[in-house]
C-alpha cells in the first residue's frame, strides 16, 4: 500500500470523518437558501398562520399533514382546490406531529425568512448524515470502510430535491430518527448497552411521529435479527419485541385518528387496504427505484413513459440489478455484515413502492444501498481473492466498481446543488401561474372557469400562493379538465357547456381519475354555482363528454373566464370568451 492510499484510508476512517461528511452535505445542498417557498409550503404556511381567505379548507395548525380530509374534501372540491371528480372518500392524510412542530417553529419565529428555514432543514440534514456516518462506523469494518459509506451517503444525489424542500424535510427527520433507533439497537444486541433496550424504541417511535416513511426501519431491524444478531431464534425475536410493540401500538393509532391514504391511487396505496396493489406496485416500483438508487436514472421519469418505452425501462433496471447481483454475490456469501446493509436497503423499497415514483423516497434505501457500495468498493481496490479469479470475474467487478465510483464519488457531488435548487425551478413552474390570474378586488367574489390545464398540480396550490402572497383569492375556481392535449367546447343554451376531451389523455395528468370508479353517468355533481355531469365515457374508463350547467348566463359578471397559456415555457393564464351559442371551440 502506498503511502497515498494509507493516508486517504487513514481519512475515511477517522473518528470525525462523519463530521466531515455532514459539513460537506450541507456545503453542497446550500443553493436550497435560495429555494424559497414552493408548492406544499405555500399550504403550511396558509395552515399555521391561518389565512382568512382559507379558513374553511385548512387543517388544524398541528395536523399540518392532513392534506385531504373526510371533515374538508366536500369544501376543497367546491373551492375548486380539489378536481370535481375526485371521489368524496378520498383521504390522503399524515400523522407527522414531530415534523409539524418544525413548521410550527418556523412560522412562530421566522415567518418571512425562508431562507431560515431551509437553513433549519439543513441543521436536520446535517444531523441524519452525522448520525448514519456514525451507524456505518458502529455495524461496518475497517473504520475506512464505513468512513467510504458515510461519504457516499453524504453525497448522494437523491437527497437533494428532499434537502431543498421545506415541505420535504419529514424524510429528513424521519431518517434521523430511524439511524438513532438503529445505532442503539446494534449496541444493545451486540454489545449488551442496555439503555438501547428503551432508546431504540424511543427513537423509532420519534421517527414513526415525524413520518409514515419510517416504517422503512423496520426492514432493517429485521436484517439485523436475521444476520447480525448473535443470539438464538428466541433471543432475536425477544429483542425486536419492543420495537414491534412501539411500530404496532403506532400502527393502531395512526388507524384509529383516520390517518393514511385511502381511495388515492395511483399517488398513494394504502397497504393495509389494498395489498393487491401494493404486490403490483412492488413488482412494477420496485426494481425501478432500486435501479434509481444504484445507478441514478431518475426513478420519476419512469412514470412518464407508457407502452414499450416502460417496458424497456423495467426491463433494463431488472437486467442492470442482476448483473450487480452477481458482482455483489461473493461478498453477500461471505459477509454477514453485508448481507445486513443487502437486505435491508432491498426490504426498504417494499413502502416506498406505495407512493409516486420519486427520488426523494430513497433515503431509507439509500443507507443500506451505501453501505454495501462501500464494502464492494472496498473488495475490489483491495484486490480480495473473491474478485480476482476467474479473470472475467476480475473484470467485470472492476468495471461495475468503476462505474459506481463515476456515478457516486465522482458525478453525485457535482449533481447534488443542482438537485437541491431544484425545488425552485419546479415551483416556478407549478405556482408561477398562480399569480397571473387578475388582481382586482372583485376576484374574491368571482368563480374563475378555466377550461384547460395540464395537470391538477397546477391549479392545487393557486389559492394558497394567492393568500401567501396577499393576492385577492378566487370565490371558487372550475377547471373543466386536465390531461387532455385540448378540449372542445360546444354551447348548448345560455347557460350550459359539453366539454369533450380530444387528442389523447395522460392518465397522471388527469390525476385521481379512478378509472375503476368513475363519477357515474348521468348522476350530476352538484357545487356551488355549477352542476356537472358525466355524459359518456370512453371504453376505457376515461371521460368522453361532461356537461357544464352554470346557474348564470355564461357572461355573467359573476364568472371570470380564463385560459392556460404557455409561454417560453412558462404557463399563464390569459383572458378567454366563451363560445356563443350553438358555437364550438377548441382550447389547447
Amino acid at each position: 500500500m502506498n503511502a497515498r492510499a494509507a493516508g486517504v484510508r487513514r481519512f475515511l476512517g477517522h473518528r470525525g470523518a462523519p463530521l466531515a461528511w455532514a459539513a460537506l452535505a450541507v456545503a453542497l445542498t446550500l443553493p436550497s437558501l435560495r429555494v424559497g417557498l414552493v408548492m406544499d409550503d405555500w399550504l403550511l404556511r396558509a395552515t399555521v398562520l391561518r389565512s382568512p381567505a382559507l379558513r374553511d379548507i385548512l387543517a388544524a395548525p398541528g395536523d399540518l399533514f392532513a392534506l385531504i380530509d373526510r371533515h374538508r374534501i366536500r369544501s376543497m372540491i367546491d373551492r375548486g382546490i380539489l378536481p370535481w371528480w375526485i371521489d368524496e372518500r378520498m383521504r390522503i392524510a399524515f400523522w407527522r406531529p414531530l415534523t409539524t412542530w418544525t413548521h410550527v417553529l418556523d412560522y412562530s419565529v421566522w415567518k418571512d425568512s425562508p431562507a431560515i428555514m431551509h437553513g433549519h432543514s439543513l441543521a436536520w440534514l446535517a444531523l441524519l448524515v452525522a448520525a448514519a456516518g456514525y451507524l456505518y462506523r458502529r455495524i461496518s469494518a475497517p473504520a475506512w470502510v464505513a468512513g467510504l459509506a458515510g461519504l457516499l451517503y453524504a453525497v448522494d444525489d437523491a437527497h437533494g430535491f428532499a434537502a431543498g424542500w421545506l415541505a420535504n424535510r419529514n424524510v429528513l427527520v424521519a431518517t434521523f430518527f430511524a439511524t438513532l433507533c438503529l445505532f442503539s439497537h446494534d449496541r444493545w444486541r451486540r454489545h449488551a448497552w442496555r439503555p438501547g433496550a428503551a432508546l431504540a424504541p424511543a427513537f423509532l417511535l420519534a421517527a414513526l411521529l415525524s413520518s409514515e416513511a419510517a416504517v422503512a426501519t423496520g426492514a432493517y431491524l429485521l436484517a439485523h435479527a436475521i444476520f447480525l444478531d448473535t443470539a438464538g431464534i428466541r433471543g432475536r425475536l425477544v429483542g425486536l419485541l419492543p420495537s414491534a410493540t412501539v411500530a404496532s401500538a403506532w400502527l393502531v393509532t395512526h388507524r384509529w385518528l383516520g390517518y393514511g391514504a385511502l381511495d388515492a391511487s395511483p399517488l398513494y396505496v394504502n397497504p393495509v387496504r389494498e395489498p393487491v396493489e401494493l404486490a403490483r406496485a412492488l413488482v412494477e416500483r420496485g426494481p425501478i427505484l432500486l435501479a434509481a438508487q444504484w445507478f441514478r436514472v431518475p426513478a420519476e421519469a419512469y412514470e412518464r413513459l407508457a407502452g414499450p418505452e416502460a417496458w424497456a425501462r423495467w426491463l433494463a433496471s431488472v437486467a442492470a440489478l442482476a448483473l450487480l447481483g452477481l458482482a455483489l454475490r461473493p461478498i453477500l456469501r461471505a459477509d454477514a455484515t453485508a448481507r445486513f446493509w443487502g437486505a435491508g436497503h432491498v426490504l426498504a423499497v417494499v413502502p416506498v413502492t406505495a407512493a409516486l415514483l420519486d427520488d426523494r423516497h430513497l433515503f431509507f434505501v439509500g443507507l443500506g444501498a451505501m453501505g454495501l457500495a462501500a464494502r464492494f468498493l472496498a473488495g475490489v481496490l483491495e484486490h480480495e481473492p473473491a474478485w480476482t479469479r476467474p479473470a472475467w470475474r476480475r473484470v467485470a467487478a472492476t468495471a461495475i466498481a468503476g462505474a459506481l465510483i463515476a456515478i457516486h464519488l465522482l458525478a453525485a457531488p457535482l449533481r447534488l446543488p443542482i438537485a437541491a435548487a431544484a425545488p425552485g425551478a419546479l415551483g416556478r413552474l407549478i405556482d408561477g401561474p398562480a399569480l397571473t390570474l387578475p388582481e382586482d378586488p372583485e376576484l374574491a367574489r368571482q368563480t374563475v372557469v378555466i377550461p384547460l390545464v395540464p395537470g391538477p398540480g397546477f391549479f392545487f396550490y393557486t389559492a394558497f400562493v394567492r393568500a401567501g402572497a396577499d393576492r385577492p383569492v378566487p370565490a371558487h375556481m372550475r377547471v373543466l379538465m386536465t390531461g387532455a392535449h385540448a378540449v372542445t367546447l360546444s354551447r348548448l343554451d345560455a347557460r350550459t357547456l359539453l366539454v369533450r376531451p380530444a387528442g389523447g389523455m395522460s392518465p397522471l395528468a388527469l390525476l385521481f381519475w379512478r378509472r375503476d370508479a368513475p363519477p357515474p353517468v348521468g348522476r350530476p355533481i352538484r357545487l356551488t354555482g355549477t352542476s356537472i355531469e358525466v355524459a359518456r365515457l370512453t371504453s376505457d374508463g376515461l371521460p368522453a363528454e361532461i356537461v357544464f350547467r352554470f346557474d348564470v348566463d355564461l357572461e355573467a359578471p359573476s364568472l371570470r373566464w380564463l385560459r392556460w397559456q404557455w409561454h417560453e415555457g412558462q404557463g399563464r393564464y390569459v383572458p378567454f370568451s366563451p363560445p356563443g351559442i350553438g358555437e364550438t371551440v377548441s382550447v389547447q
